[in-house]
């Protein structure tokens, strides 16, 4: 992906979209720097606009990759409705809380895993409140555009949620999840007894270390570890 930095609108508005979250993060990034070297207060709030998109989008991809499947009814449901997406992350069926938890942990312990990044949802939805802000009638603009310091406060907002979200999809390789039905039988075992609340946090550490050997012996012959993705190209069916 190329600089964000020094764009002009026709420049931002003619990129070539992609399907992905970090398309809108840059589209973000872009109005922000625009907004900043021109001082223009539009700019703010079509950054707002493509860090709120962004942020739904990422929860749709969480909602992906927690998910063994997901029927067009979900699909529906999840589109353009982010507490919705979020109750879904959260039901039994997907628990991306403590599936996340599990995931860090697994990571932790095996020192050929890749550098991941695992998002908090409380976190994304206080990131969306904040672009929701610049997204509603602020009042007059005797009471905002026209305050000296109202437009550079409001960039300054928008940018600390933005270089917080940028750094973190720029400095690793990408999110991910152990989806249980993927795991070995040891580490599936494992999952259940600490999704149930039978296995503490540390015994789990404990015993995933100790079946680091066989499961590396598994691996043997294979590059490391297995990347299995998916991304919606179309809508799912029933």
């Amino acid at each position: 992906m190329d600089d964000w930095r020094g764009k002009s609108p026709n420049e931002i508005l003619t990129k070539s979209p992609e399907d992905r979250s970090s398309w809108h993060f840059f589209q973000a990034r872009s109005w922000l720097d625009y907004a900043t070297r021109e001082n223009a207060p539009s700019a703010i709030h079509y950054a707002a606009f493509e860090l709120r998109y962004g942020l739904e989008y990422l929860l749709f991809e969480l909602l992906l990759l927690a998910s063994e499947s997901l029927t067009l009814r979900e699909y529906r449901k999840a589109i353009g409705n982010p507490k919705e997406t979020k109750k879904m992350l959260k039901s039994p069926a997907r628990d991306y809380v403590k599936l996340t938890e599990f995931t860090k942990i697994v990571v932790s312990v095996d020192s050929d895993a890749p550098p991941l990044q695992f998002w908090n949802l409380d976190d994304l939805f206080r990131h969306w409140g904040v672009a929701s802000e610049f997204l509603h009638f602020l009042g007059p603009h005797s009471a905002n555009y026209s305050e000296i310091d109202w437009t550079a406060k409001a960039i300054g907002r928008l940018d600390s949620v933005l270089s917080s979200i940028w750094s973190a999809m720029t400095d690793i390789i990408g999110n991910a999840m152990l989806r249980p039905s993927q795991m070995p039988l040891e580490v599936h075992q494992a999952w259940a007894e600490f999704k149930d609340g039978t296995l503490a946090k540390d015994d789990l550490t404990r015993r995933l270390m100790i079946m680091q050997p066989i499961l590396r012996m598994r691996r043997k012959g294979e590059t490391g570890w297995q990347h299995k993705g998916r991304r919606i190209w179309k809508i799912p069916k029933d």
